[in-house]
């Protein structure tokens, strides 16, 4: 370095100058190299004698300080990946000065750098980590390609059933083929069959035209990983390879890893797409190696309808009554002449041959091997001539042949007889028993620690384990992607349990717990090996604990591999009813109070919560944590958020925590916080990332829409457009999404289809290379016809009502009766504010010193009316409109409390509005047919009454079962079972607090005019106002959709009573629900009655007035378009 730089450079310079900057400054690395160089802080100086500070500063403290800031600030500004940061340490000790050979030196000792070390480790991990992303996919689907590889190079004998394969593979351009089932007993070939069926395809297989890419051929070989065996995993693996042969420009599917159904609804939509680019070849060896859970084998997760171009291969050694409508292949016993090459070709690569002359004093020794009975298996053959080839000896060899025994299983058991023999019965044992129970095989070295541990606490060992390897191989097979030594087929497991393992021991696997909690290392090799062996020994609460770990939990959401895991194991501790979230959440406690550093506090506060977020998101997750998970959640990021306040953090993970909290709180329907967080997160967003103030303002245009500012909500959906188009351009999915949300704001809430339709045609565009089955596409294809046909409605008023769409009843004729009815005063009520006026059909309310009426509505009930008074009241109209076959509904609604589900259901003194409906019916038409359903809307979620809270999707709730009415105590039975699945809370406001919105929904058919009606009864949940109920914890959760479906419910009403030439029917579940049952039949008129329902206690003032102002727009002329 001198030699080169001291002529161009000072001679001040001291030599870590010159090392810097020779090996990176005046000759910059390559891009893919890292530069890490570390300053000591001048802290250190502090501790040294200053006789002594010549050891340090030989030209000065600011000579020295002045190059060191110099050499610093151009490390800064280099383009290079090049990282500079400072390091702290101490002097142990004051150097000790002496002379040699005339020169001064100093020797001393620095201490304190054990943070120095972790600091070094943590930067080098960073920079892996953003320099390799960690896609732990990739080195699954490796693993595949490696396992393939290896065992094709064993077939033999096969080619018969090779050229069946390839003959499908020749047919697949044709048109859709039935997937292939290649079946043998084990040690037939499979394995190596299919392995050399993907080499060929891989290899060999032309495009099919000229435009098409290369196939995309898709090994899977069960067993060969650890997250291999699980349906899941298999289908995460299968989605991303396809995703990945996509074009870079195709709008990227969200996979979450664990949630089954929606793998199993994007796997057709993936498998269409890519078949439309290249031919597409799954292959699966071992289909009746999954694991059991989800029955994988019945092949229920296969699309039906296969699209022309997808070929699945499959090999099993069960065959079952599912598989019948497959193409079957049967691998066939090899051939005499196969048989033979089988042993010769082996024999060849060691120079070694087996007599074959009838004549000779040998005898036919490769004859008498062939006569065994499972000599038309190549594994048996292959592990009977390695065995001859190790262990026969020239002259005794006819005999070592004549005694092999005639099976493979039986052959195994001489193979360990043998192993036994030499190395001492113990050993043998130790090692196949743990690789036999491991989950994942086992590395080498951790054999032998376990081999020691095990063998020290049975006496002394006959043999070591470095001995013994080498004549495991006919047992033992090393994975090459990942060296781990694993069993080497079904044959030799079935071998080691059938002679080793006794049924209900836990032996070796308490051998691996212990290892692994105890000795091992490597988080990732525990990671693999002791949640199954928790589960193994069903040890849930052990399981729970290791889970809910933090550096445990973080570790498993890194990577889909292990996502996936994490989900599976949280499933397992909830189905055992382990404390899940109490653990994490004292897990949070326990850091706290071990001060442990607040930003790792803050990441595991916030990767719990994103992780509860994902779970209430998936339907088949969404068990995992209780209904107030959300809440939970919200309670989480907000500590996170706090914690990131408090302490130095980068900008990314504040940004990060304010979106993360915006999420859920615009979730949980807490709009204007969310609206907070996210402008929060937009402001940290706004220098750096323009995609992802796109991606914020998207989301505050839905929370401003949500809140009623729709001005607001199109001017940010308007911005994310525009930085959308401007960095991806006008043909970007991204681009097409944001173009979506913007036409379903001046199409589903302002009415404004024709600009709406305009959008829509960009966005259209910008989705051209979506596939036609994507959800975006569907989408935009669907609200084309739908706005179309509104647009169409509107511009040809005249148009008749059976030419309109019957998705739009919102722009049916639709027959509204409003009736107001006031509860009596209770015990804890004095005065009233509520009474009905001198007009009928007049309310009045007074709050404080003024009195509000309203008038115009049907009729008004004053207290004690009955409900019988009531139904008197309905009773022509209902019954008319019922049995002429018109559908309708009628509603009861108002605040808590008001007396709702006493008007709908009542009590046996005074029967309810429902039952007086049924009874009316059968008086009046003995002959009508009746059938009824009972749904409840809980959380924003359909669940059947009448089938203990089943979920129901909405899209097919009215395929849902009917249960038929064949009296009034009949319909009486099935209220009451449909009771005993309400959900009720007592709140300050009411003590039986209805916690859903219940639906009955009755079919009368008349039996003169042939037609079926619909008559739903809406016991609605009452508005509350939170700092009166007093509602904490899930009945607070509870009454956060129960208000913003009672929002929604009344913004319909609005646009019904003014005539509205929109109607926001999709804006909640409730009011879908309402639109279904109102469009239940197209060629009437529809009909709604709304019972307001209102309590006189002047406490209520506020609440009554509301309700009467909305009851108020429904009442103009009873009618509205």
């Amino acid at each position: 370095i001198n030699a080169e730089y001291m002529g161009g450079t000072s001679p001040q310079l001291s030599i870590t100058s010159l090392e810097v900057r020779h090996a990176i400054i005046h000759q910059p690395p390559p891009q893919h190299v890292h530069a890490f160089v570390y300053f000591r802080d001048d802290s250190f100086m502090e501790d040294v004698a200053p006789d002594l500070l010549w050891v340090f500063e030989d030209r000065g403290h600011d000579g020295l300080a002045a190059e060191l800031s110099t050499l610093n600030a151009t490390l800064q500004w280099l383009p290079q990946k090049c990282h500079s940061a400072s390091y702290t340490c101490t002097l142990e000790q004051q150097p000790t000065v002496t002379v040699c050979n005339g020169v001064k030196m100093a020797v001393g000792r620095v201490a304190g750098l054990q943070g120095f070390e972790e600091q070094v480790l943590s930067d080098l991990w960073c920079a892996i980590a953003a320099e390799f992303p960690p896609l732990d996919l990739i080195p699954e689907a490796a693993a595949h390609l490696v396992v393939g590889a290896s065992a094709a190079a064993g077939v033999l004998g096969l080619d018969g059933v090779m050229a069946q394969l390839l003959q499908c593979v020749g047919r697949m351009r044709v048109g859709p083929l039935n997937p292939v089932l290649v079946h043998g007993p084990h040690g037939c070939g499979k394995t190596a069959l299919l392995g050399q069926f993907c080499q060929v395809l891989l290899q060999d297989m032309p495009t099919m035209s000229a435009q098409s890419l290369a196939p995309l051929v898709f090994p899977y070989f069960v067993g060969s990983t650890p997250l291999s065996i699980h349906l899941g995993g298999f289908l995460h693996t299968l989605c991303h390879a396809l995703m990945e042969g996509l074009p870079p420009n195709t709008a990227a599917v969200p996979l979450k890893e664990g949630d089954l159904p929606a793998l199993l609804q994007v796997l057709p939509l993936l498998l269409t797409q890519a078949a439309r680019l290249r031919s597409v070849v799954v292959v699966i060896d071992g289909l009746d190696r999954f694991a059991a859970e989800h029955n994988p084998q019945t092949l229920h997760w296969m699309p039906k309808d296969l699209p022309p171009n997808v070929l699945f291969v499959f090999s099993t050694t069960n065959l079952t009554d599912q598989h019948t409508h497959l193409d079957h292949i049967l691998v066939p016993p090899l051939t005499h002449a196969w048989q033979q090459a089988v042993v010769r070709q082996h024999l060849q690569e060691y120079h070694k041959t087996l007599c074959e002359d009838d004549a000779s004093i040998l005898g036919n020794q490769l004859g008498l091997l062939l006569t065994k009975q499972d000599a038309c298996l190549p594994v048996f053959l292959l592990t009977a001539v390695e065995e001859i080839r190790t262990f026969g000896t020239y002259e005794h060899l006819t005999d070592f042949i004549h005694n092999l025994p005639p099976t493979l299983t039986e052959l195994y058991q001489v193979v360990f007889e043998r192993l036994e023999r030499e190395h001492g019965h113990h050993l043998v044992k130790c090692v196949l028993c743990l690789l036999y129970v491991s989950h994942s095989g086992l590395l080498e070295f951790e054999l032998q620690h376990l081999q020691r541990t095990v063998m020290d606490s049975k006496g002394p060992q006959a043999s070591n384990f470095t001995r013994l390897y080498h004549p495991l191989c006919a047992c033992v097979v090393r994975q090459d992607a990942v060296g781990v030594l694993r069993l080497a087929n079904g044959c030799v497991q079935k071998a080691v349990a059938q002679r080793y393992l006794q049924a209900g021991s836990t032996e070796w696997q308490q051998c691996l717990v212990t290892y692994f909690t105890h000795q091992c290392v490597d988080p990732l090799r525990r990671l693999e090996e002791l949640p199954f062996q928790y589960m193994e020994l069903r040890e849930f609460a052990s399981l729970c604990a290791y889970v809910c770990n933090p550096a445990t939990f973080r570790l498993l959401l890194q990577g889909p591999q292990h996502r996936f895991g994490l989900f599976r194991y949280c499933t397992c501790l909830t189905t055992h009813n382990q404390p899940l979230l109490p653990t994490l959440l004292q897990n949070i406690t326990i850091m706290e109070e071990n001060n442990t550093e607040p930003s790792d506090v803050a990441d595991f506060c916030l990767s719990v919560a994103q992780f509860m977020r994902e779970c209430t998101a998936m339907p088949s997750l969404a068990t995992l944590f209780p209904t107030s998970s959300l809440s939970h959640a919200v309670t989480l990021a907000q500590r996170a958020l706090g914690i990131y306040k408090a302490c130095p953090c980068p900008r990314d993970a504040l940004a990060c925590c304010h979106y993360e909290l915006g999420f859920l709180l615009h979730q949980d329907r807490r709009y204007d916080e969310a609206m907070e967080h996210y402008l929060h997160c937009r402001a940290l967003y706004s220098n750096a990332s323009p995609l992802g103030v796109a991606k914020v303002d998207t989301l505050l245009g839905w929370v401003t829409l949500r809140m009623g500012s729709h001005d607001v909500a199109e001017q940010y959906l308007l911005d994310s457009v525009a930085t959308r188009m401007k960095c991806l351009g006008p043909h970007h999915p991204d681009t097409g999404e944001s173009l979506h949300s913007l036409a379903w704001l001046y199409g589903e809430v302002l009415g404004e289809y024709s600009t709406a339709l305009k959008i829509l045609q960009k966005a259209t565009t910008a989705t051209v290379l979506l596939p036609p089955e994507h959800r975006l596409s569907r989408s935009i294809a669907s609200d084309c016809r739908q706005w179309t046909a509104l647009l169409k409605a509107e511009q040809n008023p005249t148009e008749t009502l059976a030419q309109r769409p019957k998705s739009c009843p919102g722009q049916t004729k639709l027959r509204v009766t409003v009736y107001c009815r006031l509860r009596p005063l209770n015990r804890r009520e004095e005065v009233s504010c509520v009474h009905c006026g001198s007009v009928p059909g007049t309310l009045c309310v007074t709050r404080g010193d003024t009195e509000r009426e309203w008038t115009g509505f049907t009729k008004c009930f004053p207290p004690p009316t009955t409900t019988g008074v009531v139904y008197q009241s309905l009773q022509e109209a209902l019954l008319t409109r019922a049995l002429a076959g018109l559908s309708g509904a009628v509603m009861a609604l108002g605040q808590t409390g008001a007396g709702k589900t006493h008007t709908i259901f009542g009590h046996p003194a005074d029967v309810g509005l429902a039952f007086r409906f049924v009874d009316t019916v059968f008086e009046s038409t003995p002959a009508a047919g009746l059938a009824a359903q009972v749904f409840s809307i809980y959380n924003e979620r359909l669940q059947d009454l009448l089938d203990h809270k089943t979920p129901v999707n909405f899209k097919n709730f009215a395929q849902s079962p009917r249960h038929p009415v064949a009296s009034s105590n009949a319909f009486v039975g099935l209220v009451d079972t449909a009771h005993t699945n309400m959900r009720v809370a007592s709140t300050a406001m009411n003590c039986q607090s209805s916690r859903e919105h219940v639906v009955v929904v009755l079919y009368v058919e008349c039996p003169h005019t042939g037609k079926t009606s619909c008559v739903a009864f809406f016991d609605l949940a009452g508005s509350e106002r939170v700092a009166k109920s007093g509602a904490t914890g899930g009945v607070l959760q509870e009454a956060r959709h129960i208000n913003a479906s009672l929002v929604a419910l009344a913004e319909v009403l609005r646009c019904v009573g003014t005539g509205a030439p929109h109607i926001p029917w999709r804006s909640s579940l409730l009011t879908r629900v309402l639109q279904a049952m109102l469009s239940f039949n197209v060629g009437g008129e529809p009909w709604l009655t709304v019972l307001g329902l209102f309590s006189p206690s002047s406490s209520c003032a506020d609440e009554s007035v509301n309700t009467a102002t909305l009851l108020s727009r429904l009442v103009d002329n009873g009618t509205s378009s």
